[in-house]
């Protein structure tokens, strides 16, 4: 099968989904795919161009810099006729305030154009919530741009279950499917001790984690107050955060407890080895987020794909899948029970057969539904459908 995906960046530029997007083309190939990648220029000051990846041409064959940018993705569908063109979306990347009305009516004539052509859309994200007047009015155009795409699209899917639960209804006649985003980091072969010892932390110390980037859906009161609680507890007990930001992270997590040496940060991004090589050092992973730990959250993937021990908060972006894990593991808190995530944590950090438990079946619930080989053969399955169906 020929694949074509538009994406809005690609490496080395620091983005998720454009590490994502590489990860699936690799995959996609590696299963005898002809993969093709639309993307944006890189920077000026790029020395070495896009991260080769084997079997797949990554082209630049569109900006972002006006919304009309995108206009050029027609001419190279055109000109490839693949079997499949896959969008990955998110409204930032395609659009100053994630506004583009360009992208749904490329794909409304690419469609019209090239009817055999399997058009779908990954939702990475929707649209932003309104809770501020300024989300109220992007969510306008963000809610108009993601349904106009789903009406467009021979098939839609969306990287969270609650997603296609409340909008899969308003695309009549086409498959909506749940496929969770996996994470964009190569696991690195490094053992406990040799990760600690680079970081220089001792055996005898209680290490809590965290992965990602400072975002407003991050609870880091929630973060500062079970660090605090760990310490006040009298576990000897430090915290690495793994990512960029690390200098304001740094500066939200200190408590009166907190020593100069409490706290480990980088002062930018690491690099993907480096961030693998770091996580066996943590014996608790925390992943506190407002709207519920999901499966389009790459960080947390990140944290279980490591093995690592990890808690999570649950909310109404929660899917059903990482809610039936029970106590078995990672462990999910309700949101609004502040009280019972830290004594979750505490508990895990003092009990290592039931922490080594926690994190042995997080390794396997991702083994065997979120890896990427699950889910670009979930995709591929699908995408053939597709195909199939319209020949």
């Amino acid at each position: 099968m020929k694949i074509t995906i538009i994406a809005g960046a690609m490496p080395p530029r620091f983005d998720a989904i454009g590490q994502y997007s590489a990860i699936i083309a690799r995959r996609l190939a590696l299963l005898g795919c002809q993969v093709r990648v639309l993307t944006t220029q890189l920077p000026n000051n790029s020395e070495h161009g896009f991260d080769q990846i084997p079997g797949v041409t990554i082209d630049p064959a569109f900006t972002v810099d006006s919304p009309s940018g995108v206009r050029p993705i027609l001419a190279a569908i055109e000109a490839d006729k693949p079997d499949c063109v896959l969008l990955q979306y998110n409204p930032f990347q395609y659009g100053k305030w994630g506004l583009n009305l360009e992208l749904p009516a490329l794909m409304r004539n690419m469609k019209r154009r090239f009817p055999r052509i399997c058009l779908a859309t990954m939702v990475h994200e929707t649209f932003v919530p309104a809770i501020t007047p300024q989300f109220v009015v992007m969510g306008l155009w963000q809610r108009a741009q993601f349904f106009q795409l789903g009406w467009a699209s021979d098939i839609v899917f969306i990287s969270i279950d609650p997603w296609v639960k409340a909008y899969g209804g308003f695309f009549k006649g086409k498959p909506t499917v749940h496929l969770p985003i996996c994470s964009t980091i190569e696991q690195e072969p490094t053992t406990r001790e040799e990760a600690r010892q680079r970081l220089g932390i001792t055996e005898d110390t209680h290490v809590l984690g965290m992965f990602g980037t400072l975002h407003i859906s991050r609870m880091l009161p929630l973060v500062r107050d079970t660090l605090d609680a760990a310490l006040k507890a009298g576990l000897k007990t430090r915290f690495l955060h793994i990512g960029p930001d690390g200098p304001a992270i740094r500066e939200q997590l200190k408590t009166e407890r907190t020593s100069v040496d409490t706290i480990i940060t980088s002062e930018k991004a690491l690099d993907a080895d480096e961030v693998s090589r770091r996580f066996p050092a943590i014996d608790v992973c925390i992943a506190a987020f407002a709207d519920g730990v999901s499966t389009r959250r790459s960080s947390f993937m990140t944290g279980i794909q490591h093995g690592v021990a990890t808690v999570a908060t649950s909310n109404f972006h929660t899917d059903d899948m990482l809610r039936a894990v029970g106590d078995k593991g990672p462990l999910l808190v309700d949101v609004k029970d502040e009280t019972r995530f830290q004594e979750t944590v505490i508990a895990l950090l003092q009990d290592d057969d039931r922490r080594r438990t926690v994190a042995e079946n997080g390794a396997r619930l991702y083994r065997e539904s979120l890896g990427e080989e699950r889910v670009t053969e979930r995709l591929l399955k699908h995408l053939n459908e597709c195909v199939s169906k319209l020949r």
